[in-house]
């Protein structure tokens, strides 16, 4: 599912002291701590809605700018050290002072206050214990106990600058500019990572269980932690390369600037949540990267260099070289749109909604029900046009959930809907696609594009691109219309001739609409198509067999004694002269060679009913008290043919 980044999805007003830049920052799940370069320190709490409230503000150091803040997991300790430049005796040089604080977050007291010999330059929490790496190399560990803080000791010496520092339980992971390891501290065990070493601000960071240590050229190696072993070389230049650049959605920038420059990928520190890793460089790149599937999620370049970035959850904030705050969301649409709506941001998640709306369908059951929490959006938007599109577009996504809910009842084979009979395939195809031609428009709103249904599909006359068991329901379908609807009741006399025609003419396929001499050569082109398509799909019906049982069990004895002629003599004729127009037609005229003359125009199918109202089936009697034969005389007086002398006498 593609990652979505949008900016701007917090509360927080702009946090800045006069004639003051922000130096650094640190985010947790329930704190946001900011340090100026005056030496002040705010701590600030974050509601449910992102909104930040002042906790407490402190100064902290009166000549020392402030340079890192870390806040421990269980967010009771808050770490802080400071920075100061003092001039050299002779004004030769510059020498530097730092100090280590830390601090209780509720109360905002001052718990330890230690100078170091020289700049801290990372500093990390690792459960109970803080880690501070220096400018020099050397690592130091304060540690806390139950109601105690340990003094401070030195644990490491190592050859350059402390770039980052992570870890888990007692395990250390420590990068510097030109190398990585990993240490236990109380087993007193140390491993470097790899052999090959680097320059640069490469970081490293524990992610579920292993250690990741970044590497030049948008590499990060995969470590295992208890042997500091390289398990695997991970490769995201071509990946980066291949992914095209997510933009920040509510943000603008200057395109025509970004394009004249050049995007050099590379990765510094690495910063891990629950699912991902994060990480940038100073030129303003940000990635987000899936290390289970070895993926880009997202990434971005955002509109000025990159002076620190905090995560925490799918929150990122960059703090910029001049001081400035900007804040990240990335996640699934759902998640946006539930972050969104949660801090009463209604037009935003509406936004977020209407430009991410083709994404919908790529999203699992348990992301789209999320989305439906939120149905009631279109309520909490004060414009009435933009509300009824969020309405319909809900609407849709509801749709959509209750689709893939029931997909996995209704999508049997057609083996095992023939135990339940002929046609319960064709049935359920019928009823779902009643479903689907309800909320058609709604679910256009996803895509914005007009489908082609299945059952259109399967009557359109093409059936090159259907399967066996898709033509095999085709001729179902047509052969329920064919002898589903037939009547069977004895009143009911012999089958609807009409109704079987017309059924036949509304479903034929498209390559028989054009001109026919005869129903009867359409009937069987017919018969032969449906046989050849029932085969290939492994069904096997006698048309004609069905027909003639059919016509069988409607017809009276007098009608099958009638039918059958090879029963009746010569001398039941009697020995009248032959007229030639029954040479040509036989007794029904022209009706059986071309049953399309027969229905139209005559008072037969007047109405489109079958002989209602004719009185050759007065009373649901073929025949009987017919005119046709009053008085012995056949035909004489009858409509059939008035204005004409046929047969008469």
């Amino acid at each position: 599912m593609a990652c979505i980044l949008a900016g701007g999805l917090t509360n927080w007003p702009r946090i800045d002291l006069p004639n003051e830049k922000i130096s650094t920052i640190a985010i947790s799940s329930g704190h946001v701590c900011v340090g100026f370069s005056s030496g002040d320190v705010h701590l600030y709490y974050i509601t449910q809605s992102q909104h930040v409230s002042l906790h407490w503000s402190k100064k902290i150091f009166c000549n020392k700018s402030i340079n890192h803040i870390a806040i421990n997991l269980d967010e009771t300790y808050l770490a802080v050290t400071g920075r100061e430049e003092v001039a050299a005796g002779g004004g030769a040089g510059n020498s530097s002072s730092a100090s280590i604080v830390l601090l209780d977050v509720v109360s905002g007291e001052i718990c330890v206050d230690t100078p170091v010999d020289s700049v801290i330059s990372s500093v990390g929490w690792v459960g109970k214990s803080l880690y501070i790496g220096e400018m020099t190399g050397g690592v130091h560990l304060i540690e806390l106990g139950d109601g105690t803080i340990s003094s401070i000791k030195q644990i490491l010496d190592l050859d350059s600058k402390v770039v980052q520092i992570d870890g888990k339980h007692d395990l250390l992971a420590c990068s510097t500019l030109t190398r990585a390891v990993v240490c236990n501290h109380r087993n007193k065990t140390y491993r470097e990572i790899g052999t090959k070493l680097r320059n640069g601000n490469q970081g490293v960071c524990v992610h579920r269980g292993r250690v990741w240590a970044a590497r030049p050229g948008s590499r990060i190696w995969e470590v295992d932690m208890t042997t500091g072993n390289v398990l695997s070389t991970r490769q995201f230049r071509k990946l980066i390369s291949e992914h095209k650049e997510d933009m920040v959605q509510g943000e603008t920038r200057d395109d025509k600037a970004e394009k004249a420059e050049k995007t050099d990928h590379n990765f510094t520190l690495l910063h891990s949540t629950d699912d991902h890793i994060i990480s940038y460089n100073e030129k303003g790149l940000i990635y987000i990267l899936s290390m289970e599937t070895s993926t880009v999620l997202a990434w971005t370049k955002l509109p000025f260099d990159i002076r620190q970035i905090s995560v925490c959850g799918n929150l990122i904030i960059a703090l910029d070289l001049a001081g400035e705050l900007h804040h990240v969301r990335f996640g699934t649409l759902d998640i946006l749109l539930e972050t969104a709506y949660k801090i009463d941001q209604y037009d935003r998640c509406a936004d977020i909604l209407f430009n991410n709306r083709k994404l919908i369908r790529t999203l699992t059951k348990e992301n789209i029900e999320r989305i439906i929490k939120i149905k009631d959006l279109s309520f909490k938007l004060t414009d009435p046009n933009r509300a009824n599109k969020v309405y319909k577009l809900m609407d849709a996504i509801e749709r959509l959930s209750i689709s893939l809910g029931g997909r996995r009842q209704e999508n049997r084979s057609t083996s095992q809907d023939r135990r339940q009979g002929p046609h319960s395939s064709t049935e359920l195809l019928l009823k779902d696609e009643m479903k689907s031609g309800k909320s058609q428009s709604q679910e256009d709103l996803l895509d914005g594009r007009k489908r082609k249904t299945t059952f259109n599909r399967t009557l359109s006359g093409s059936t090159k691109s259907l399967s066996a068991s898709e033509q095999g329901l085709q001729a179902l379908q047509l052969y329920n219309i064919k002898f589903g609807n037939r009547d069977r009741s004895p009143k009911s006399g012999t089958c609807s001739y009409k109704s079987s025609a017309e059924s036949v003419y509304s479903s034929r396929p498209t390559d028989l609409n054009g001109s026919i001499d005869g129903l009867d050569d359409t009937a069987t082109r017919l018969r032969e198509k449906l046989d050849e398509q029932a085969r290939e799909a492994g069904i096997y019906m006698n048309i004609d067999k069905e027909e003639q049982k059919m016509k069988s069990e409607n017809l009276t004895e007098g009608q099958r004694k009638l039918a059958d002629c090879s029963r009746i003599n010569d001398w039941e004729f009697g020995d009248g002269p032959v007229i030639s127009s029954m040479e040509e037609a036989n007794l029904f005229g022209e009706a059986m060679a071309g049953m399309e003359k027969l229905l139209e125009g005559s008072k037969l199918f007047e109405g489109g009913k079958l002989l209602e109202g004719s009185k050759l089936f007065e009373g649901g009697k073929l025949l009987e008290g017919s005119k046709l034969f009053e008085g012995g005389k056949l035909l004489e007086g009858s409509k059939l043919f008035e204005g004409g002398k046929l047969l008469e006498g």
